[in-house]
């Protein structure tokens, strides 16, 4: 008879647990936002997170744990930081707010890589059995955005729902995560899979985010077909091109007495699949992209400085509080600050990350987790500096270092669903 092993942890190693657990928390419930709205400050827990995450590099970090995703974010960053940085020899200008925000995401980085990475195979798994939750209660706050709005008093200019976010696209993101991290990770089809599947393609839904709903359904099409579920792919083309006749008559006659930016929203995102892709179905994007663009062309292979591409004076187009609105595209944001030289290395990362997403542990659900981040990219100038999307971004790093195994009978974090 094989006697059980048991293994006492230490003082230093509980304390290791409860801080990690903490800055996984602080992300993925985005507490700063939370607390935005309970006392009116901004960056309330800011102080506490950046000792906290100094603290876990102190306890965490080691050479060993170095890989090439983690390596070439930091020379992206350094390179990124130099080179938005060089415009101040001459005239320009750079954002002391964005650099203190790339900053933190340095070290909040650094701290989570680590604290996963250190941990190894089992590190990952419970970061995200512990995301699981914190997703779970994330989207039902979503799903509760009138309560949330009504209760702290905020006056949000759009007619849709974030729950904790302060940006409805950012609800969005944190939902796809949660249904990638459901649909890879269960290992059958139970009522408790279809709850937190409901909930989540609810909240998702509730966002009106035009990027969350296209990925959701590209998503979906790419998993159905990586499982060779070929019968329910079948079914659900059917079933969505049955769905439009339904979906135009909501659209034209209303009955579910949305605002109009809601019905406009929903036709936009018909629009895009009919392929019109233009300034209209992209809220304004494609003029911005316009402005980024050539505003590159005159100064390439340098950069205009930290912060000019998060706000692009002059430009002609402002957000609701009067701000210059920015490029909404990290690939030009990038480019368009610090210049060729540190784009190229931004482009090396991704190349680097997409690998480790294949290549290392539960490559289904980190390949949907890059698909995500990556594609938000696209839309978004602040996804390098949005916690949630760092956090992801570090779970990618960590389970890059695993490497795949064959799946057993016992466990397996990747394999198909089955209906009970």
């Amino acid at each position: 008879m094989a006697e059980s092993t048991t293994y006492a942890v230490t003082p230093r190693q509980g304390w290791q647990e409860i801080i990690g657990l903490v800055l996984v928390i602080y992300a993925g419930m985005n507490l700063n936002g939370i607390l935005h709205y309970a006392t009116g400050l901004e960056g309330f827990l800011s102080p506490l997170i950046l000792v906290l995450s100094l603290v876990t590099i102190m306890l965490c970090a080691s050479t060993r744990l170095v890989s090439t995703a983690y390596a070439w974010f930091m020379f992206f960053l350094l390179a990124y930081g130099i080179g938005g940085l060089v415009p101040l020899i001459g005239d320009g200008e750079v954002d002391a707010e964005r650099i203190v925000a790339f900053a933190g995401t340095v070290i909040y980085c650094t701290a989570m890589y680590f604290y996963i990475a250190q941990r190894g195979e089992d590190g990952v798994r419970s970061v995200l059995s512990a995301l699981q939750i914190i997703f779970f209660i994330n989207c039902i706050a979503v799903l509760n955005d009138r309560f949330i709005v009504n209760y702290f008093n905020i006056d949000r200019p759009e007619e849709r729902a974030s729950g904790f976010f302060d940006n409805p696209n950012e609800a969005a993101g944190m939902a796809l995560y949660y249904i990638i991290l459901i649909a890879s990770t269960a290992k059958k089809i139970d009522l408790w899979t279809v709850i937190k599947f409901s909930v989540a393609l609810a909240a998702l839904l509730m966002t009106f985010s035009k990027t969350g709903m296209l990925l959701f359904i590209g998503l979906t099409v790419i998993f159905l077909c990586v499982r060779r579920l070929y019968g329910v792919l079948a079914v659900a083309v059917f079933g969505a091109v049955a769905l439009l006749p339904v979906i135009h008559f909501i659209v034209s006659v209303n009955p579910l007495d949305m605002t109009d930016e809601q019905v406009l929203r929903i036709e936009q995102v018909l629009d895009v699949f009919s392929g019109e892709v233009d300034n209209k179905t992209t809220t304004g994007r494609v003029e911005l992209w316009k402005i980024g663009i050539d505003r590159i062309s005159k100064t390439i292979p340098l950069g205009t400085g930290i912060g000019t591409y998060h706000r692009m004076d002059g430009s002609g187009y402002i957000d609701l509080e009067g701000n210059w609105l920015g490029v909404h595209n990290t690939f030009l944001m990038v480019l368009g600050e610090s210049g060729l030289v540190p784009f190229l290395i931004f482009l090396g990362f991704l190349f680097v990350l997409i690998r480790a997403a294949f290549l290392g542990m539960a490559p289904v659900t980190m390949v949907g987790f890059v698909v995500v981040f990556i594609s938000d990219m696209f839309v978004g100038h602040g996804v390098l500096t949005t916690r949630l999307h760092d956090l992801m971004m570090c779970i990618i790093m960590a389970a890059g270092l695993q490497p795949q195994t064959q799946p057993s009978a016992s466990r397996t974090s990747n394999e198909v669903m089955r209906p009970t």
